[in-house]
């Protein structure tokens, strides 16, 4: 589960800096993603039916152990280059993110955060899902990479693109770019209450269809209570290894393709 961004933080350097790209995105929208992607279908169609399936898988995954988080977690913050700009080649220098107003190199914030996890369940024995996020990188990508140990099949379904004969690549945004501007989410709505039209250009159409579901009385889009003190137990044994510096800091100049990038 990829988000790799080539814009920097801008006005965001004091928020970002007391948060982090793995509170900020790892920890809710990629792993959303991982569950969404990994879970069992849902028993029945009701909204109470895809919460469990979501908790489900959320309740198999497994943080890396103490011994492993070196090698199972990565963190990084850029330094001085150039952001990439899709109308400039040469780019947009700017300064490296612990030099920039508001932030507190002390507190080693991470503008990359890279996590390996794994699921105690049959269908998944033996498979990484790996959760990145970075921002001021060298190219743009948000969605999955699905490595297959066997051929994939000639079917593809649509939205997935084949990247070679063992690999899949689903796009997370783009897809609903051309869409109309008036989005529905596919919500359970409460009797007797119309679903409301909320418009949104664009990539911001993900937040009509949560705006959407909300409206309506739905909760399809939304988290549990239960989902996100699971997420938070998955994801809180890596915030503490990085805190007590299990974990180096690493660094990789802005532009780049990331601190030691290995390809997913």
């Amino acid at each position: 589960m990829l988000w790799e961004e080539t814009l920097g933080l801008g006005t965001r350097t004091d928020f970002f800096d007391r948060t982090g790209a793995l509170r900020d995105v790892v920890q809710n929208h990629l792993l959303q993603a991982l569950v969404l992607a990994a879970m069992e279908p849902p028993a029945g169609p009701s909204e109470h039916d895809l919460h469990a399936a979501k908790l489900a898988l959320l309740r198999s995954l497994r943080a890396p152990s103490v011994d492993a988080m070196a090698t199972r977690s990565r963190r990084a913050r850029y330094t001085a280059g150039a952001l990439v700009l899709p109308d400039d080649p040469a780019g947009r220098p700017v300064p490296g993110f612990a030099e920039e107003r508001g932030v507190d190199p002390q507190r080693g914030t991470e503008t990359y955060a890279e996590v390996l996890l794994e699921a105690d369940s049959p269908r998944w024995a033996g498979t990484t899902f790996v959760l990145r996020n970075g921002k001021a990188l060298g190219t743009e990508r948000k969605g999955i990479a699905l490595h297959f140990r066997t051929a994939v099949p000639d079917d593809v379904p649509h939205r997935l693109e084949r990247v070679s004969d063992t690999e899949l690549w689903l796009q997370l945004d783009g897809a609903q770019r051309d869409a109309p501007a008036g989005v529905h989410a596919p919500a359970v709505h409460a009797p007797g209450i119309q679903a409301p039209g909320v418009h949104a250009p664009g990539e911001r159409s993900a937040y009509a269809a949560v705006m959407t579901d909300v409206l309506s009385g739905g909760s399809r889009t939304s988290v549990s209570a239960e989902e996100a003190e699971e997420a938070w137990r998955v994801l809180e044994p890596v915030l503490r290894a990085w805190s007590a510096g299990d974990v180096p800091l690493l660094e990789y100049p802005a532009g780049s393709a990331g601190p030691g990038y290995v390809d997913v």
